[in-house]
């Protein structure tokens, strides 16, 4: 399921894979230029650098993204999510390139995993499947390889599941 409307929040992607019994909220932060700050309009430190905070105010600012893309103001997300799934789910924030100025990857990825989100970079994931510039030279043909790829794979997924 993606891009579940919410009230004002949008879920990106809830998956699941039943043969291992595995339920997984997925947020996406994607861009063409470097993705970095992840300050929310009632951060104090808003515009600051990694350099201009310490590591509380940094994980402070991962900690108030946390709750706004995987919980909700009042927990509406976590609910609603719970309630689809029924039963415990991982989480996991895919990224573009981030900006080294705001986030360093260590630091980036540690503060993450201590909400128990695992962070994937959307480059690591796009050369899982294969996308290359073997095959297309140009970031717009890229792109729609990776939609034809989706396509196919919900395509065998409807193919080989049962109706209900």
């Amino acid at each position: 399921m993606n891009n579940y409307r919410l009230g004002r929040h949008e879920i990106d992607i809830l998956a699941c894979h039943p043969s291992k019994g595995k339920n997984l909220h997925v947020e996406v932060q994607v861009s063409v230029r470097n993705v970095g700050g992840w300050w929310t309009r009632d951060d104090p430190n808003r515009g600051k650098t990694f350099e201009e905070l310490t590591l509380p105010q940094y994980e402070e600012r991962i900690g108030r993204k946390f709750r706004k893309k995987f919980i909700g103001e009042k927990g509406e997300i976590e609910n609603k999510i719970k309630e689809i799934f029924g039963k415990p789910y991982d989480r996991c924030f895919v990224v573009g390139e981030l900006h080294p100025k705001y986030d360093p990857e260590n630091s980036f990825v540690k503060a993450w995993k201590k909400y128990d989100v695992e962070v994937k970079r959307f480059k690591e994931i796009a050369q899982e499947i294969d996308i290359s510039r073997d095959s297309y030279g140009d970031r717009a043909r890229q792109y729609m390889q990776l939609i034809d790829l989706f396509r196919h794979a919900g395509r065998q997924k409807e193919a080989t599941s049962t109706p209900r």
